[in-house]
């Protein structure tokens, strides 16, 4: 055939209109008959129509040809799939599942020839029902716009909506780039499109974009990017969006671009683009849509630089399929969908309001009173997503089961109030206005509906009122006639069945389909019986309630494995019966649609409210209870020109869920008015320590309580993270250019209320480069007085003066261990001051089991590079005493470059005595490198000699200056230290146990040691 056929032909038309349109992964369903089927046309010569066997595939259907019987595909002998209506939601969910958009072509005329349209367009993003397991449906609209400046240079504004259809919440985000800053546009749009996590994405540009870079820059699924989809200039026309608007918002006396407040036109154009996408789709999904809350404006933490996936904020990928795959899998275990977003949304937009982060720490703490949050999690998990069903009623989607699901909830709901006013009266004082309306709409929906019945359908199945009664008289009688048909119904079963088996009853049975309507049967054994039951009988009419029936007008029919009973009475009552049912279906959906939209626009401000209610009570009780479990403790806020924090005891909130078989090691950290440098062996845990840092501040700044012992701090403006190394081939540049660009985007926007994470910066390079750019972002950063940790093996850059001449830099290393006996490392995972040993890779190497001659070989090559000398120790000798050897610095571990006199040099007398001994003996001589030499002179750092411990001997010094970590810094304060000797005659008179004491340390002055520590303290070692 050189021609399709004419249904081929009709399918082909709206198959290549609409995958134009949407794109590859578009799927036409044509009804035919009572089915919906896929054509397709796949030979050596053409190939058109569905891509058939990748969807049977799908699917797990088969394709078949029209004619079986001929093995040529063409025109006229196509192929074919499909099934059978019914089984449509099954197939809807995986294809949904699978990104495609669906578009339904219906017969909306009576065969023979009936007239086809499209009734109806879904898609992954613009769906009301729940096809997955996810709380969030995102639909995401981004229209960029570009305006050329001097100089080749560009400002680029951005507008962002987003749509949850299955909720109606919808947001705009604006975002405006800079001249001296050229990414930040990018740079934050990513931020969001991935805080959303979209089903789908429609994307306009006027910056010049092509899709592929759209779908790489920003990390997106091609099958659900719609690419410049509308093209209609009036689009962008302020009258045409004023009147676009218009029907959609009720705005008044103002335009509707000034109503939503839209100052931006890519904003305008955004909102539209994403509004006229899902009109095409289902217009209904625009009833009731609430305003779109513009958030343009917020005061938030900004989390950069991929902040969200490279601190595992959120799963990718990767590890989804784990069981904590990132901190939102451990922190959000809220029972409700409500609770469950409104988590995520705390957790991935963090705030900067000092006290609305208190109150919501106080009420954390309120929820831990008496363990409430216990107390209410039974009925939390019974509260369905009241949120999305409350949408559905004001749809008129919402189902009879799915209001008696209301009704459930809010039952739950009503216990959860009556325990939280039990022991927060506060809370329900807060929300008594939201309790009395709620009572209310109880009381008004249950005079109206009869609940169980509700329980009972779904929109179209209504076949008895779900009305009480006397609200609607047509539903009523239609009701009665039901009951008194069905009534004699049963009459008939109950009388005839004594001409059957007088002594068992419910041998004539009843039942209904679509092809005999209702009917009553009975084996054919038992036919049987009856007919000469019959035929045995004087007079054969009977009286079966008011009816009056002649038992020779039974006709016996046998149909399947039984038999049919019919006579003229039976017949007719049926008949009205199955009549009055159809009818009591279409009136109360009718009926029922129409109460709910009543509903939805009489109480549409307490739904909204009550969804506020369940996320507070979700998330509270959640929050309680995780941060007992875990072991967090309440943050501190205090005020300061700066942003910083102190934190005792931080833990990484994964590391410690996912690796249980060693004990985590917790450090102290402080970034007050200091930078780190962070040293240490790969797997010593120093990227985790940096990691645990940002997740505990976003944790904070969400409100959360976090995992230290103890959290101080005063809450950041930004937080940048550089930590993978990946090259961008899409953009044609290598892992350093990538990481030169971010770096650079962090040094344009850092300052003094930002903290900086930079794992392993410049490993891209060759060490001078790294060095020299490594050395200047240290400086840069502690020059905008931001808080910053960097991960380094470059030892060398202890020998750079400018690194060596930050006074603010902190440096310290991840102690490890080597046992040359077992060859093993042992990691200790303290944070250590210094530096460390600069050579540990080899050490790691032996524990490898690299093989000695390889760890020969590969230690000559390290010698003859580092020029280290083939001896333990360095043999340099000091020129003041040739017993002391410059090998390492004795206060930070580093390497020695001065030996310095304890006792000063201008002390001694002409023979060089100071007191009872010479200058140079080897006590009054300590080896330093050049920084901590400077720190001497400076008077920052005050050496007092050697002394004798158990531990043997030991160098006593200690910082001066408080903005440098204390060597001898102890956990203990002198105040902690006294309360603790205030128990010694106790402990030396034996009236009291050292176990007791520790226990009561902690219970009665929060004090936690260990019986070590106590003996030192008590011993006056400590």
């Amino acid at each position: 055939m050189n021609e399709p056929c004419f249904i081929l032909k009709e399918y082909l038309k709206y198959h290549e209109e609409n995958v134009k349109k949407y794109g590859e992964n578009t799927v036409v369903l044509m009804q035919v008959g009572s089915f919906y089927e896929i054509y397709s046309v796949q030979s050596d010569t053409i190939n058109v129509g569905a891509d058939i066997y990748k969807l049977a595939d799908i699917l797990g259907i088969q394709v078949v040809r029209r004619n079986k019987s001929i093995p040529e595909i063409n025109y006229d002998n196509f192929l074919m799939s499909g099934w059978n209506m019914y089984a449509t939601e099954k197939f809807q969910k995986i294809l949904l599942n699978n990104n495609y958009t669906i578009v339904f072509v219906d017969q909306v005329s009576e065969p023979p020839n009936p007239e086809r349209k499209i009734t109806n367009i879904i898609s992954p993003g613009t769906m009301i029902e729940n096809y997955n397991n996810n709380d969030n449906n995102n639909l995401i609209s981004v229209y960029i716009n570009r305006y050329p400046q001097q100089y080749d240079k560009y400002i680029y504004v951005v507008g962002l909506s987003v749509i949850d259809v299955s909720t109606g919440q919808n947001n705009v985000h604006k975002i405006i780039s800079s001249l001296n800053d050229s990414s930040i546009w990018s740079d934050e749009l990513f931020r969001l499109i991935h805080y959303y996590s979209p089903k789908e994405c429609i994307f306009h540009d006027d910056a010049n974009l092509s899709k592929e870079e759209v779908c790489n820059m920003f990390q997106l699924n091609s099958q659900t990017l719609h690419y410049n989809l509308y093209k209609n200039k009036d689009f962008k026309k302020p009258s045409f969006q004023n009147e676009f608007l218009k029907k959609i918002f009720n705005s008044g006396f103002l335009t509707p671009i000034e109503y939503l407040g839209f100052d931006e036109s890519e904003m305008t154009l955004s909102y539209i683009y994403m509004i006229q996408f899902i009109h095409e789709h289902k217009i209904e999904n625009l009833n009731h849509l609430p305003k779109p809350v513009l958030k343009c404006d917020e005061k938030k933490l900004i989390l950069s630089n991929n902040t969200i996936y490279q601190l595992y904020l959120i799963p990718n990928k990767e590890h989804e399929s784990e069981k904590y795959n990132s901190l939102l899998s451990i922190l959000n275990k809220c029972d409700t969908a409500i609770g469950r977003r409104l988590c995520k949304n705390r957790l991935l937009y963090p705030i900067l309001d000092k006290d609305e982060l208190k109150k919501r720490y106080d009420m954390i703490d309120n929820f831990q009173k008496e363990h409430l949050y216990n107390s209410l999690k039974p009925a939390l998990k019974k509260i369905l997503d009241v949120e999305k069903l409350h949408r559905r009623m004001g749809l008129n989607l919402l189902s009879p089961y799915e209001f008696f699901s209301i009704h459930t909830s809010y039952n739950y709901l009503i216990k959860i109030i009556e325990k939280i006013n039990s022991s927060l009266p506060e809370v329900t004082e807060k929300y008594k206005t939201i309790i009395q309306k709620l009572d209310c709409f109880i009381t008004d929906y249950r005079n109206v509906f009869q609940i169980d019945e509700l329980e009972k359908y779904s929109l179209t199945n209504m076949i008895t009122s779900v009305f009480q009664k006397g609200i609607h008289e047509d539903l009523d009688e239609l009701q009665n006639s039901i009951d008194n048909g069905l009534k004699s119904i049963v009459s008939f079963c109950e009388s005839l069945n004594k001409y059957v088996d007088p002594k068992k009853q419910g041998c004539i049975k009843r039942d209904n389909n679509d092809k005999y309507g209702y009917y009553l049967y009975v084996t054919d054994n038992r036919a049987k019986t009856f007919q000469k039951s019959i035929k045995n009988l004087v007079n054969t009419v009977v009286k079966i309630g008011e009816y009056t029936l002649d038992l020779r007008d039974i006709k016996f029919t046998k149909r399947g494995g039984n038999t049919h009973i019919e006579f003229p009475t039976l017949s007719e009552i049926t008949n009205k019966y199955s009549s009055d049912r159809l009818k009591i279906q279409g009136i109360n959906k009718d009926y029922f649609q129409k109460k709910c939209s009543e509903y939805y626009n009489s109480y549409r401000g307490l739904f909204d409210d009550i969804v506020e209610f369940i996320g507070f009570v979700d998330l509270n009780s959640c929050l309680a209870k995780i941060s007992i479990e875990n072991v967090y403790c309440k943050p501190e806020i205090i005020n300061s020109d700066k942003s910083m924090f102190t934190a005792k005891d931080i833990r990484h909130p994964i590391v410690e869920r996912v690796q249980t078989e060693v004990e985590y090691i917790p450090n102290d950290v402080a970034l007050d008015e200091n930078g780190i440098l962070l040293y240490g062996t790969n797997a010593c845990g120093k990227s985790t320590l940096m990691k645990s840092i940002g997740l505990t501040l976003i944790m904070a700044q969400a409100g959360f309580f976090v995992p230290c012992k103890e959290f101080i701090y005063s809450p950041y403006t930004q937080i940048f993270t550089r930590i993978l190394n990946n090259d961008n081939i899409f953009k044609r540049q290598s892992s350093f250019a990538v990481e030169m660009s971010e770096l650079r985007g962090i040094l344009k926007r850092a300052d003094n209320h930002s903290l900086v994470l930079g794992d392993e910066v410049c490993s891209g390079t060759e060490t001078t480069s790294a060095l020299s750019i490594v050395s200047a972002g240290l400086k840069t950063l502690s020059d905008l007085k931001c808080s910053f940790i960097f991960t380094s093996h470059l030892h060398q850059l202890m020998d750079i003066q400018i690194v060596k001449s930050l006074d603010t830099l902190q440096v310290f290393h991840l102690k490890i261990e080597y046992n040359p006996e077992t060859e093993t490392l042992v990691y200790k995972r303290k944070l250590e001051p210094g530096s460390g040993p600069a050579i540990y890779g080899l050490e790691v190497c032996k524990s490898l089991d690299l093989g000695d001659e390889f760890i020969s070989l590969a230690r000559n090559v390290q010698m003859e590079i580092s020029d280290i000398n083939q001896t333990l120790v360095n043999e340099k000798k000091s020129n003041y005493n040739s017993d002391i050897l410059m090998d390492i610095c004795q206060v930070c571990k580093g390497k020695s470059e001065h030996t310095h006199h304890i006792k000063e040099q201008c002390t001694a007398d002409s023979n060089g005595i100071i007191d009872n001994h010479h200058k140079n003996i080897s006590h009054n001589l300590v080896q330093l490198c050049e920084s901590c030499h400077h720190k001497v002179h400076n008077e920052n750092l005050r050496i007092y000699g050697y002394i004798q411990s158990n531990e043997g001997i030991k160098l006593h010094y200690e910082y001066i200056d408080i903005n440098h970590v204390m060597n001898t810094k102890k956990k203990f304060s002198k105040k902690d230290l006294q309360t603790i000797l205030n128990y010694k005659n106790d402990i030396d008179n034996k009236t009291l146990k050292k176990s007791n004491l520790i226990k009561k340390l902690e219970m009665e002055h929060h004090i936690q040691i260990s019986g070590s520590t106590l003996n030192k303290v008590l011993k006056g070692e400590y």
